[in-house]
């Protein structure tokens, strides 16, 4: 068998370029193409009235105690950061903690500690 030569591709026609249309250029219709107005945009639906899930009064004493919290958390002097705010807050609630739990947690440290010292002894 003898190899077939791959057939050579045939040269493109030319492509012929049109003249570029320039913007002063002024272009003649056919007289084939319709004019239409626009139609009159239909006014737009009036939204629903939004129902709240509450009533004005609660809304009214929710925004007041949101300012009264706001009033109470702020920080007046410029010298006081952020730190210092936390401490202040969490010194009475870690002081009602220890006086609740610490005497707990001494008599059992002790408990242990007396434990271990007499079964030392007792080897």
């Amino acid at each position: 068998p003898e190899p077939v030569a791959a057939a050579e591709p045939e040269p493109e026609p030319p492509v012929e370029e049109e003249e570029a249309l320039e913007l002063t250029d002024k272009v003649e219709t056919l007289g084939d193409l319709d004019v239409f107005t626009a139609p009159a945009a239909e006014p737009a639906a009036a939204p629903p009235p939004i129902e709240s899930l509450v009533s004005e009064r609660a809304a009214t004493a929710a925004a007041s105690s949101f300012g009264a919290l706001s009033a109470a958390i702020a920080m007046p002097r410029g010298d006081r950061t952020l730190e210092d705010v936390v401490r202040e807050l969490l010194r009475p609630l870690l002081q009602q903690w220890l006086d609740e739990n610490l005497p707990a947690i001494v008599q059992q440290a002790v408990e242990t500690e007396v434990e271990r010292i007499a079964r030392g002894r007792v080897r």
